[in-house]
């Protein structure tokens, strides 16, 4: 999660269920052979967060002059979340942050 944010901010290379989501969004299909049910455990709902966390922070940065309102979105919580659990785990943006 915090390294899709960082993603997000240009300081790493988006992690891997980041790519996956928007290759599927791209191409219209999933990662692996067969339909949703087949994927791995957990995997859609990797690629749905991070997609999520990474709007998110770009949004930030696109509503900064507007920021009175945005502060009422989705995906403001999600920004904000996102800052407490980067304060509260001292994150750096780095390979181990995935």
């Amino acid at each position: 999660m915090l390294a899709a944010a960082d993603a997000a901010e240009g300081k790493i290379e988006p992690p891997p269920e980041l790519q996956m989501a928007w290759d599927a969004k791209e191409y219209g299909a999933l990662p692996y052979k067969g339909a949703r049910a087949d994927q791995p455990a957990g995997l859609l709902k990797r690629m749905r967060t991070t997609s999520n966390i990474f709007d998110a922070f770009k949004a930030v940065h696109a509503n900064s002059e507007n920021m009175a309102e945005f502060r009422k979105s989705p995906q403001f919580k999600i920004y904000t979340d996102i800052m407490k659990l980067r304060g509260e785990h001292g994150a750096k943006p780095d390979a181990d942050n995935h």
